[in-house]
């Protein structure tokens, strides 16, 4: 038996069947009736049950119950009759049929053996299907289907993964034995077919259910519209045509699905933009798919996975209409609208136990999995990220941007072997995009190759020169200085100066000030900054998104704290932390931390105490996020005070919270006070063989000294020839530095007494 021929109208049985129809809609019903021998069936079944709801008094009873209707003689209130249906409604249900919430565990296994995989439906009637009718009807029946507890249906993008496999794209899949293939590599048991053969004055399809492993077709429909139908209520029928011709239980045909248009959109436009979008998502043109979800929405501005995607392109703040329309997305979806909510309000365990949940029911989500790839290796469980990414490729081996995370999660675990192999294997599933070049780069960066580094950048930039808001070009520029090609990563910097916009613009003015910085030429680098801080004001660019004014202020605090000059450094720092707090909370700890640091070594450590204080305050409020600038504070103060173990228990509990260069320079200054020498010698060689963090380069003087400093503990461990190669590596950087620098002059003394040793 087939199933209900317009399910829009087949839901009204169980009201009809109880009396509770107006006359118009009771009519429709009945003219249905006599064209629908599924709803007639029905009607045979429900019989007994509506009877019972009729006549029975302990019935009636239950309903009145049910609605909190108090017994009365009298005629019963009009504002109970809604809560009367809704409870009538309730009793027949648990009268025929089981009442579910979810999955059982057979319901999965079943629904896992009735794999079905659609095609998108071939547009004989309008050659080249310039409005992509074909592929409406075809993600709209995906979509619907799914909502089945009974069907396993193969989705759109996982179509498209299986035909990048085979060579061929989703319009070739057409061909039937192609369409074979493509069922038989995604494990299906049945291949829908279909084609629009009529467009005018109504849509004529005609559709055909293949067995997969024996090719038979074993059913075939021609759904013509009807008046009034359009794209969506065409594929609500269609739905239940197609439930009613597989071999599934009657409980399939009873189960809760709503219509088509009440899970996505009610406008054929936005959902035709909604589909560009999504290409254009997953071919990574950031873009062009804003555009089309832009204007999808102008379409129907209550579209909720438009703002999902869109809160992952431009606004994460749009999430928050995804929620509040979040009706209108299949279930799938909405467990991917709020994954992506509790990660913007930064509840990653929450999104993490939504994304397994979804994965449960949805084991070929690809992006799922990478989602949850990415959600471990940000908080630092590498190996747990590297399992997800690995289930994320087992599904689709061409997934690029898996790979990517791939490496970072290796680079993590100390693998850069692995990294590296994963970066390869991105390149060669993106052979023409700037990222794989970029993410190269990053890796090799932080294994100290410097020059591997500088060539896989410089092939992204060549790749596409403005990549990541040029990005690649500004750490190609920021290679270039730590090489000392200093000319080279000037060129870099003028040219984002003039192509990049308004943030790009402002780093690049941060990075001109830091090639003389990096050389020692203080002054020159003070002028620059200062030249920086003034055309970020002309141009409005304050902090982190907005610019970098807030470190052109930090960074010149260090070149006054340098000179001794402790009140302009003292005054230049507090003005960085209250323009970085023009965007972002003050309760973050940026430059406070550095502030306090300015201070106890000016000797003020009332006023670094009083920071420490305000530090711990907000750590012990919960602010976990002040843990590492607290502890760092601490150290310093102690460092000052001469409290030497101390401040290295506190050094270490810093770095442990966050692994910033600053923290670990730091550190490693405490183990050479407290004696720890070997401890020191390790640190310092791991934190300056990794020439990736951006600190690196604000700190250059840090950066520099770091040389010097590696060299008196080489020299304090005996290690004469390793002493001699820090000493020369600091002075070359500095060999025409600003006078007056005690550093240079002990360096000199030193090496040249441990060269006659020799």
């Amino acid at each position: 038996m087939g199933g209900c021929t317009n399910k829009i109208i087949g839901s009204r049985l169980h009201a009809y069947e109880i009396g509770l129809l107006g006359p118009e809609e009771q009519e429709e019903f009945e003219i249905h009736l006599l064209e629908c021998p599924y709803c007639q069936e029905r009607v045979r079944e429900f019989s007994r049950a509506a009877e019972l709801i009729r006549n029975d008094t302990k019935t009636q009873r239950a309903i009145g119950v049910l609605a909190g209707e108090k017994p009365s003689a009298g005629k019963p209130r009009r504002h109970l009759l809604r809560i009367a249906v809704v409870a009538a409604a309730m009793v027949v249900l648990l009268l025929i049929r089981p009442w579910r919430l979810e999955f059982s565990p057979s319901e999965e296994a079943f629904a896992e053996e009735n794999r079905l995989i659609i095609t998108r439906f071939d547009n004989v009637a309008v050659p080249g299907d310039p409005d992509r009718t074909g592929e409406i009807i075809a993600n709209l029946l995906i979509t619907d289907l799914s909502q089945s507890q009974f069907i396993r249906v193969v989705t759109t993008q996982r179509l498209n993964d299986i035909m990048a496999l085979l060579g061929d794209d989703a319009e070739t899949v057409s061909d039937r034995e192609t369409a074979m293939q493509a069922a038989r590599r995604a494990g299906a048991r049945w291949l829908l077919s279909g084609s629009i053969i009529q467009a005018e004055p109504r849509l004529v399809l005609t559709t055909q259910i293949s067995e997969v492993s024996t090719g038979d077709i074993i059913a075939s429909y021609k759904l013509t519209a009807e008046p009034g139908d359009d794209i969506f209520s065409l594929t609500d029928r269609l739905t239940v045509a197609v439930k009613g011709r597989l071999s599934l239980p009657l409980e399939a045909m009873d189960e809760f699905d709503p219509p088509i248009a009440e899970v996505t959109t009610h406008s054929p436009e936005a959902y035709r933009l909604y589909l560009i979008g999504v290409g254009h998502y997953y071919d990574y043109d950031r873009t062009e798919a804003a555009a089309s979800f832009r204007k999808a929405l102008e379409y129907d501005s209550t579209f909720a996975m438009a703002y999902y995607y869109l809160s992952n392109l431009e606004d994460s703040a749009l999430i928050e209409k995804a929620v509040a329309y979040s009706k209108n997305a299949s279930q799938r979806e909405r467990y991917y609208i709020l994954a992506r909510e509790a990660s913007v309000k930064g509840r990653t365990d929450d999104a993490i136990a939504i994304l397994e949940e979804l994965v449960k029911g949805y084991p070929d989500e690809k992006n799922a999995f990478y989602l949850l790839g990415v959600y471990q290796y940000n908080r630092g469980q590498y190996a747990v990220a590297v399992d997800y990414l690995d289930r994320a490729i087992a599904i689709d081996s061409l997934y690029a941007p898996v790979y990517n995370y791939l490496a970072y999660a290796y680079r993590g675990l100390g693998d850069i072997k692995g990294a590296l192999a994963a970066v390869d294997r991105y390149i060669a599933a993106a052979p023409d995009e700037a990222n794989p070049r970029d993410t190269r780069g990053e890796i090799l960066a932080a294994s100290g190759d410097l020059a591997g580094a500088i060539e896989a950048y410089r092939q992204a930039v060549e790749i596409k020169p403005d990549f990541s808001d040029y990005g690649a070009m500004l750490k190609l520029g920021r290679l270039y200085i730590f090489n000392g090609e200093y000319d080279n990563g000037r060129d870099c910097f003028q040219q984002v100066a003039i192509d990049g916009n308004r943030t790009a613009r402002s780093y690049a003015r941060l990075f001109m000030a830091v090639i003389p910085l990096y050389q020692g030429h203080f002054k020159e680098a003070a002028g620059l900054l200062t030249d920086g801080i003034a055309a970020d004001r002309l141009e409005q660019a304050t902090a982190g998104r907005f610019g970098t004014r807030s470190f052109k202020h930090f960074i010149r605090s260090y070149i006054y704290a340098e000179w001794g000059d402790y009140k302009a450094a003292i005054e230049d720092m507090r003005e960085a932390i209250r323009v970085h707090n023009l965007v972002f909370s003050p309760k973050r700890p940026a430059f406070r931390c550095n502030l306090a640091q300015i201070l106890a070594e000016s000797g003020d450590l009332a006023g670094a105490e009083k920071i420490r204080q305000t530090l711990f305050d907000e750590y012990r409020a919960g602010a976990e996020i002040v843990a590492s600038a607290y502890w760092y504070v601490d150290g310093c103060i102690k460092l000052k005070t001469g409290e030497n173990k101390q401040a290295v228990a506190s050094l270490e509990k810093s770095v442990l919270a966050m692994p910033d260069f600053d923290f670990q320079i730091k550190l490693a200054e405490s183990y050479v006070a407290a004696g720890y020498t070997e401890k020191a010698i390790a640190l310092y060689e791991n934190t300056l063989g990794d020439y990736n963090p951006a600190f690196r380069v604000y700190r250059s003087i840090s950066a520099v000294k770091a040389f010097y400093h590696l060299g008196l503990a080489y020299e304090q461990a005996g290690r004469t020839i390793d002493a001699i190669e820090q000493y020369e590596r600091f002075l070359t950087i500095w060999a025409d530095a600003d006078p007056g620098i005690k550093e240079i002059a002990d360096a000199r003394k030193r090496l040249a007494r441990l060269k006659t040793l020799m």
